[in-house]
């Protein structure tokens, strides 16, 4: 049900300040509509829609927003100078609507123009910035250019700088190869003489031929490298005489011819070594290929048997997992981690991942991962689980409330006072006030110290009490005896508990059965303010009770407590606000034939009132 915010207003001749007082919102979802005729704020469950006097420049709209006082201040500016004294303007309802089309016609075709606007200079600018790219590619490109040409003409400069380097040092070789063996040249002339010689066979050889006929009879062999060893070749047999060894002695043909030396031979660099690359692939339970897979049917499959899985022996594979799926230790940290994020949803299945993987004799982790469980159920408004992972939780710890020196059996000791207190705190949220009593009691006898203990157990105390009253009152109400004592038990209930819904709306009930409109509509609207809250959230005592927000049984009590109200108006004739809350309700249950029907009746009947006469504006208050 939108309700109207409070709201103040002032103005001089050039400019007009809207301030607005929003309780229980957050300003950052606030949705602002500002054309130069019309002013709208949607910040649930706050609706404002402001006809202004006269137009106002839209484009100069300032907002600002004080999130400590739930402030938000809205400055904009008159398109012409003058003094309204009044903020709405005071028309019919068919002049408002034609005023506000007529000026949201305008907001449109202003954004259409601006946005045009906006295309074209974002194009323009995205041509300018294509080329202004374009320019520096082209500046990049031919510095590149030129430093490639200089790079290779320093290159080729380098090497023929080198070949001429080359050059020089091999006709340097040559030329001391030549002054080293002068008789180089003529060893060629020698063997051509040597072989045109005739040898006569009948002949004797003179004792000057002895040495060249020895000569003769040596065989010249190829070399290892491919050259005639020559010099040994024609190496002078010694001969006896003395005038022959000095003779032979100075002979040029005993020395030996020189080669050239041979260039070093560069060793090729040894070949890369081989590294091996181990490649793992994601385990699946279903042998199928991805293309063949029904991915979701298996995923829900494995959800639901994941506890099997991991025990059966053909298909748990450790050593193929993820610690996250096998360490309970990391699951446990992970579950405290999303804790901490306030993601509750995360952390209860992580929890869940942590116990399944640990084994069952290891129970004080699936005491604490029960523990920790059951924190976030009741965050999440899931009270009866929580219950339930408490008392699974306590099973598993040994029954005893001394206090002992090891640290073991201490930590155990706090882990039980904190089961108590949340599974006591859930079953207060369930209205089960003797049972949260009872587990409230256990905590304070285990840590009587705790003075904020014995003040849950009081108003523990004092909730039951009112519990009662409100149960008489139920009683006499549905009798329908005394409907004044029934709202005198109800008023006694909240006293004790003035955050019952249930008191509040029972007790409009009451009201608007007496015909007192006035007094059901209060309480009615305390109890709308009180549903629109969120209990965990919003800074109300934590032991209030209703169901959790976004049940569907928390929606029928809203249409319900719509539904009083919007009766309530009618019996004051007050048929546009008796039109917002049936509407209010019929969007919340469509399905309800009876709630259109009493809308459709008050839609009809307030056409009727407006054609007898205009409708009439509530005047707000001025600053």
């Amino acid at each position: 049900m939108p309700l109207v915010p409070r709201y103040t207003w002032e103005e001089d001749a050039s400019s007009l300040a809207l301030e607005l007082h929003l309780p229980g919102t957050s300003l950052r979802n606030t949705d602002i509509y500002v054309s130069d005729l019309l002013v709208k704020v949607n910040a649930a469950p706050y609706v404002l829609l402001l006809d202004l006097q006269d137009a106002v420049d839209d484009a100069s709209a300032v907002v600002k927003s004080f999130p400590a006082s739930n402030l938000l201040r809205i400055s904009l500016q008159k398109q012409e100078k003058r003094v309204w004294k009044e903020l709405q303007h005071p028309g019919s309802k068919a002049v408002l609507r034609e005023r506000r089309d007529a000026s949201m016609e305008r907001k449109r075709a202003s954004e259409t123009a601006l946005s045009e606007k906006r295309k074209a200079k974002k194009h323009h600018e995205e041509k300018e910035t294509l080329r202004a790219q374009m320019a520096v590619d082209d500046t990049n490109r031919q510095i590149l250019s030129d430093l490639k040409a200089e790079e290779k003409e320093r290159e080729e400069r380098k090497l023929y700088e080198s070949f001429r380097d080359l050059q020089v040092q091999k006709q340097e070789k040559i030329r001391n190869s030549e002054a080293k063996s002068p008789v180089k040249h003529n060893v060629a002339t020698f063997i051509d003489e040597k072989a045109k010689k005739k040898v006569s066979f009948a002949a004797l050889p003179h004792e000057t031929d002895r040495n060249l006929d020895s000569q003769e009879d040596t065989i010249i062999e190829l070399t290892g490298d491919g050259s005639f060893d020559i010099s040994s070749a024609l190496k002078p047999v010694t001969p006896l005489g003395g005038n022959q060894c000095s003779n032979s002695s100075g002979s040029p043909r005993e020395e030996a011819i020189e080669t050239d030396s041979e260039d070093d031979i560069q060793e090729l660099p040894p070949p890369r070594q081989c590294v091996q690359s181990e490649i793992r692939f994601t385990p699946r339970v279903f042998p199928t290929p991805s293309r063949e897979s029904k991915a979701a049917e298996e995923e829900d499959w494995l959800l639901k048997n994941r506890k099997h899985i991991n025990k059966h022996q053909g298909l748990n594979r450790t050593s193929e997992y993820d610690i996250s799926e096998t360490d309970p230790m990391w699951l446990k940290a992970k579950g405290d981690d999303f804790f901490h994020s306030k993601d509750f949803r995360s952390a209860t299945n992580a929890y869940a991942e942590a116990m399944s993987a640990t084994s069952s004799d290891n129970t004080d982790v699936i005491a604490t991962c029960l523990s920790n469980r059951a924190a976030c159920l009741l965050q999440l408004g899931e009270f009866e689980d929580c219950i339930s992972d408490c008392s699974k939780a306590l099973s598993y710890l040994p029954d005893t409330r001394e206090k002992d020196g090891s640290s073991s059996v201490l930590k155990q000791y706090r882990l039980k006072l904190k089961l108590f207190v949340r599974r006591g705190t859930a079953y207060c949220r369930v209205g089960q006030y003797n049972q949260a009593k009872a587990d409230y009691g256990v905590a304070c006898s285990m840590d009587n110290q705790n003075l904020q203990l014995r003040d849950d157990f009081m108003e523990l105390v004092a909730m039951e009490k009112a519990q009662e009253l409100k149960q008489s009152g139920d009683k006499i109400f549905r009798e329908g005896n005394d409907l004044n004592k029934a709202i005198q038990m109800y008023s006694d209930s909240l006293q004790l508990n003035p955050l019952s819904i249930a008191c509040l709306s029972n007790r409009a009930a009451c009201y608007l059965m007496q015909h007192s409109a006035k007094e059901c509509i209060e309480d009615c609207t305390k109890a709308l303010e009180l549903l629109q809250q969120d209990n965990t959230t919003s800074g109300l005592a934590f032991f209030s009770i209703g169901p959790a927000a976004g049940s569907s049984q928390r929606r029928a009590w809203v249409v319900k407590t719509l539904v009083r109200r919007g009766a309530a108006y009618l019996s004051l004739h007050n048929w546009e606000q008796a039109e917002q809350d049936y509407a209010a309700g019929v969007e919340l249950d469509p399905s309800n034939d009876a709630l259109k029907a009493d809308l459709t009746r008050v839609r009809k009947e307030q056409e009727r009132k407006d054609k007898l006469e205009p409708l009439a504006q509530p005047t707000p208050l001025k600053a």
